[in-house]
């Protein structure tokens, strides 16, 4: 994301992908737009608020795109980068591959 290598956790009960204030601010700090929404728990009973989103530049093995981000003002140790709804039907992605990573021949262990 904008040239930076990012780690994110696949949710796919959340529609927008989020980014905590640390790496944003690894990110080069891009110019956040106000979000409509403010306040968000996505991953418990525990509320925190929302800096604003940015077009990220997205970059997933040969593909590339411009996608909308989300900046939590929370650390990353509150929270984890996570990837929604919104981006897994934008990135080209094996599913196979990801649900299933290793692709194991039992027909030769038996042998």
């Amino acid at each position: 994301i904008n040239g930076v290598d990012l780690l994110m956790e696949m949710h796919s009960g959340i529609h927008h992908s989020f980014v905590t204030r640390n790496k944003w601010k690894e990110l080069g700090k891009p110019s956040l737009e106000p979000i409509k929404f403010g306040v968000i728990g996505p991953f418990s009973i525990h509320t925190t608020m929302l800096m604003g989103t940015f077009m990220a530049d997205v970059q997933y093995g040969q593909w590339m795109s411009r996608l909308l981000l989300v900046v939590a003002n929370v650390s990353n140790y509150e929270w984890p980068n996570v990837m929604g709804r919104c981006w897994l039907s934008s990135l080209n992605v094996d599913w196979n591959k990801v649900i299933n990573p290793f692709s194991v021949d039992f027909r030769e262990e038996t042998e």
